[in-house]
């Protein structure tokens, strides 16, 4: 399936829906779910600085990466939500509207945000910080655990 998608399942279905909530409950859940995300990234740029030095790293990269797709979530689904409710079904075989370029760029967003963090989990654990050679009881504080693994 392409950017411009068939009348069998189209795109704002996909951004729109969800088989839990409703398409107001999942506006909702993006919402709260971008604020979240972007309280993070903040709070790490704050703390992390370092003169200029923030996106050495690549942890520092996906955590921005995922802070700006979660935010383009949100007017994704409310174009997603309008153009459901303006046309809820279409006729078979007539091609569907294009997809806008905000759902487009919050797709490919999240295309890059998804394999980044796992990424940034894997190397972090194995390599920076290997897992089986920590001491025996090892602490960390939240903002690490939540920048090395909580976001994946």
């Amino acid at each position: 399936m392409g950017l411009g998608c068939s009348c069998e399942r189209p795109w704002s279905e996909a951004f729109a829906t969800s088989p839990c909530l409703g398409n107001w409950g999942l506006l909702v859940l993006r919402v709260v779910l971008a604020l979240s995300y972007l309280a993070h990234a903040v709070y790490d740029v704050l703390r992390h600085f370092d003169g200029g030095f923030y996106y050495f790293l690549i942890t520092h990269w996906s955590l921005t990466l995922q802070a700006i797709g979660s935010v383009l979530l949100v007017p994704a689904t409310l174009v997603s939500i309008k153009h459901l409710e303006e046309e809820p079904a279409c006729r078979v075989g007539e091609k569907a509207m294009a997809m806008p370029f905000i759902c487009r760029l919050a797709l490919v967003m999240f295309s890059l945000e998804l394999p980044l963090s796992l990424m940034v989990v894997i190397m972090y654990w194995t390599l920076d910080n290997p897992i089986w050679t920590l001491p025996p009881g090892y602490t960390t504080d939240y903002d690490n655990l939540y920048v090395h693994g909580i976001q994946w």
